[in-house]
């Protein structure tokens, strides 16, 4: 399994927009229908209203690989950049 935890910042309070442009291009729907998606969660930060938690788990390290080369994936980074999100991404394997 591959599971990551990716914390992130996004500024001058637009985390809600960088939420609703994700449910806007249906990504999250996107990858749960991708082959051994195990979870895909995000959660507000309680403390912060720049921060963001997104869950991610992996059934095989392929299906991460699967994931990244995806073009909702690509779709994603590019929300990311507008958005001028900033990331720390921890990866953890079994």
């Amino acid at each position: 399994m591959t599971a990551l935890n990716v914390f992130y910042h996004v500024p001058d309070g637009r985390r809600a927009d960088f939420l609703a442009a994700i449910d806007r291009e249906q990504i999250r729907t996107q990858v749960y229908q991708e082959p051994g998606c195990l979870r895909y969660d995000f959660y507000v930060d309680a403390n912060s209203e720049d921060g963001l938690l997104l869950v991610e788990g992996y059934e095989t390290e392929a299906d991460f690989d699967f994931h990244k080369e995806s073009a909702h994936f690509q779709r994603y980074v590019q929300l990311e950049q507008e958005f001028h999100v900033t990331m720390d991404v921890k990866i953890y394997r079994d």
